[in-house]
């Protein structure tokens, strides 16, 4: 009777291990329009990158690209020199993307309809 006790426990911690998995994040689930209190962040499906805001209205715009390891890259220019840099995408909803920035700063967005 205890083996089949452990059994069941061990079965029931591997299934809840297994359905709490982040799915993978797709360049579709990415892909639209996404806003925080400052800024908004387009990713359009066919590589086209938008960003405005900030403290002084700024706008740039250039490519991105879902990498492999589940990290956006993004390439633009800002003040005349090109520049790419890159964000972690620690979760992806239908309403919501939470991001990692390249200096570990952590943002949440939502989309906008």
């Amino acid at each position: 009777m205890k083996f089949s006790r452990l059994a069941w426990r061990s079965a029931l911690i591997f299934f809840l291990l297994v359905s709490c998995q982040s799915k993978p994040v797709t360049p579709e689930a990415v892909a639209g329009k996404w806003q925080d209190r400052e800024t908004t962040m387009e990713f359009h499906a066919d590589g086209l990158f938008i960003l405005t805001g900030g403290d002084k209205g700024e706008s740039y715009s250039g490519s991105w690209q879902l990498l492999d390891d589940g990290r956006i890259q993004v390439e633009f220019t800002a003040q005349g020199a090109p520049r790419t840099t890159f964000f972690h995408v620690v979760a992806v909803s239908k309403d919501q993307l939470d991001i990692k920035g390249p200096n570990g700063e952590k943002g949440s967005l939502k989309r906008i309809k």
